[in-house]
């Protein structure tokens, strides 16, 4: 039980950090991307848009993308649990 438990717990531990992985390597390109802008003097703002209303929509984006991964964890981590549980049950059913 407390092995199944451990096993569980590294692979949810894995792909959290893989989703920490994935949201650096995403901040990493966004702001790749803005600096590149500033250093172009803005030619790629659309429609006018301030530096200010780009971080604010950086921003706002970064928040989505933490959000979805939090949720992404969360179901992970609820499939986890329930396929421990069916594998319980199928090993109870499995007893003599």
């Amino acid at each position: 039980v407390y092995v199944e438990r451990v096993g569980q717990l590294q692979r949810a531990l894995s792909s959290l950090q893989a989703s920490s992985d994935r949201r650096e390597e995403t901040e990493r390109q966004l702001r790749g991307q803005l600096e590149r802008e500033l250093r172009e003097g803005g030619n790629g703002i659309e429609g006018g848009e301030t530096i200010a209303e780009l971080k604010r929509r950086l921003r706002e984006k970064d928040e989505k993308i933490m959000l979805l991964e939090g949720d992404t964890a969360k179901w992970e981590q609820r499939y986890l649990e329930e396929s421990a549980l069916r594998q319980a049950a199928i090993d109870a059913a499995s007893l003599p």
